[in-house]
């Protein structure tokens, strides 16, 4: 290019025999200043990722690598789904291929490798012949390094440090780079960290400032993940232990806790977050398929972009070998904004089969039933439906409507509460709590009416959705069905549940809010789980369409039990319900 792009060069004081020396240059891709250090054998490293030569730099110009995106814009990042990043760089195939350059490395690397491979998708293979692969050197000194983010065909190198060991549960250091070559950057550096962090530049060491305010612009998965592997501790690069590069924005809760690591603190180094292995299963499932035959997939999604409205899933796995059943309750609006006579409802069903990413369900409707009272409604086909999974906390809903209304499209899903048993793997965990969440009903004289409930302990939250009718439902067609959801506190072992009743109107289906929708407390409930598959639920209205009716129903559980449930103490439940 015949320019040169090293904006200054300076010679930094250290302990090495050698001065370390730094440089820095302009990114094309953002404009922004980035200062990086020049190694002795001429490559520039910025952090952990090495970005090229200084030569390379000083005769081409600098443009960072980018990080997977979940899309190529803001605006269609909920609808829009690639399989690569920001400037067309494949992910790699799967298994990928590995080898050492150093086989000493292999106690410490290999556990790392086996934990990812159990907890996602990915799959690896020692390297023979194949031309892109990843290799493992070593160098001296605690700090590891990627040759890069993401797969740049060929040869990915990562140089861990000698200093980094194989302590069991301590993956953290190879898995942070294994995930830049990936395709994973930096989460402090993701595009909306400014909404949850405040960088702090007078305690970032100067030559490391970049690593900080410097921001991607892809899009990337998940919302922002304190838990993360990939997010620095607020004493990286610090000019003290006392001056923290960044705190968590007042507003914001910075939760760490890592199954099985006792750091609780950004930057943990135990390993990769379940937001980090969502990540991945989500980029990386599309070669795999995603397993849906399972129990932790249940639970509550939406679409972000139309808040109000939403679906509540439950996976019976195996009821017959290799083959389970979706059933799903999808509580949305009309096409016409309105009150609650615009509230409507469907449920869907269909088999899902182990391995296979994706699974075929018929949209049902239900209608003609009365508030907690005969009679009884059968459901009438009404349309098809494609559900997949990317990772427990993405999915997708392809939908066709055949009943005349020529509705169809395709909405994206993401988990409402956290996962609490879902696993890219087998074996997957249980959850005594999380097993009570399912479809219940209050038996067969008001069929075709019923709730779905969610547990998350993780969070303290309960969550419940409900199916019925207006008292007087039976005469109104479709303009008879209401729909409610019911939210509470929750702690580890409860099993009586107060919550409070919400009535959301003035939605239009399948579409963002309009300025008339709504969501006001309508009522008070209780929840009791007197066993894994036997239930009440208390409820007392003082607004909406019900208004001034209260009572108890009694519930049965929809479906198998799931694993890991356990009926609590008898006597228990007394001492709390009274």
């Amino acid at each position: 290019m015949g320019t040169i792009w090293v904006i200054s060069i300076a010679l930094a004081a250290a302990q090495a025999p050698a001065p370390r020396v730094f440089a820095s240059a302009i990114d094309l891709n953002s404009g922004d200043l980035i200062e990086y250090e020049v190694r002795p054998d001429g490559y520039a490293i910025w952090g952990d990722i090495v970005i090229g030569t200084a030569a390379d730099i000083s005769r081409n110009g600098l443009r960072l690598p980018q990080p997977l995106s979940r899309s190529r814009t803001v605006q269609d990042e909920d609808k829009k789904y690639i399989q690569q990043n920001y400037f067309g760089r494949p992910l790699w195939r799967l298994p990928i291929p590995y080898q050492f350059a150093d086989p000493s490395l292999a106690p410490v690397v290999e556990p790392a490798i086996a934990d990812l491979a159990q907890k996602t998708v990915l799959s690896f293979v020692p390297r023979t012949t194949e031309t892109d692969y990843i290799e493992f050197a070593q160098i001296a000194g605690s700090t590891s390094v990627s040759h890069g983010i993401g797969n740049g065909g060929g040869r990915h190198l990562l140089e861990i440090g000698d200093r980094v060991t194989a302590t069991p549960g301590r993956f953290g250091a190879v898995q942070h780079e294994i995930l830049h070559a990936l395709g994973f950057a930096h989460e402090q550096q993701r595009k909306d960290r400014d909404d949850y962090i405040e960088l702090h530049p007078e305690c970032i060491e100067s030559t490391a400032l970049s690593q900080y305010t410097s921001k991607y612009d892809t899009v990337p998965f998940g919302t922002y993940d304190f838990e993360s592997v990939m997010h620095y501790r607020s004493t990286e690069f610090s000019t003290s232990d006392q001056c923290l590069t960044f705190t968590v924005k007042a507003g914001k809760t910075a939760t760490v806790n890592v199954p099985n690591c006792a750091t609780h603190s950004i930057g943990q180094g135990c390993g990769i977050s379940p937001g980090d292995a969502d990540a991945i299963n989500y980029f990386y499932s599309r070669q795999t398929g995603f397993e849906v035959n399972q129990h932790g997939l249940t639970g509550s999604w939406y679409e972000p972009a139309t808040g109000g409205q939403g679906l509540a899933v439950e996976i019976y796995p195996n009821v017959s070998p290799g083959t389970g059943v979706a059933f799903m309750s999808w509580f949305t609006f009309d096409t016409i904004a309105g009150g609650a006579e615009r509230q409507r409802w469907y449920t869907l069903q269909g088999p899902v089969v182990t391995g296979q990413p994706t699974a075929s369900l018929t949209i049902y409707q239900n209608s003609g039933g009365n508030f907690n009272a005969p009679p009884a409604t059968s459901a009438q086909p009404v349309g098809t439906a494609t559900l997949s999974f990317h990772a427990c906390s993405s999915g997708q809903l392809a939908y066709s409507f055949t009943n005349g209304s020529g509705l169809a499209g395709t909405i994206p899903l993401t988990r409402l509460l956290p996962n609490v048993t879902c696993a890219a793997k087998a074996p997957r965990p249980t959850s005594a709590d999380f097993a009570l969440s399912g479809s219940w009903y209050a038996g067969a004289a008001t069929s075709g009416q019923g709730f779905t409930a969610e547990v998350a302990p993780a969070i303290g939250a309960f969550f419940l959705s409900w199916f019925t009718y207006a008292p007087d439902g039976a005469a109104a067609g479709a303009a008879g069905q209401r729909w409610y959801t019911a939210q509470g506190a929750f702690t580890p072992g409860l099993r009586t549940i107060p919550v409070q009743i919400y009535e959301t109107t003035g939605g239009r289906f399948d579409a963002p809010p309009s300025a008339g929708q709504g969501t006001v407390a309508v009522g008070t409930g209780t929840m009791v789980f007197r066993s894994c598959s036997a239930a009440t639920f208390s409820y007392s209205f003082t607004g909406g369409s019900n208004i001034g009716r209260s009572g108890t129903l009694t519930l049965g559980r929809v479906g198998p039990v799931p694993p890991g449930c356990q009926s609590p103490v008898a006597s228990d439940i007394a001492e709390r319900y009274e």
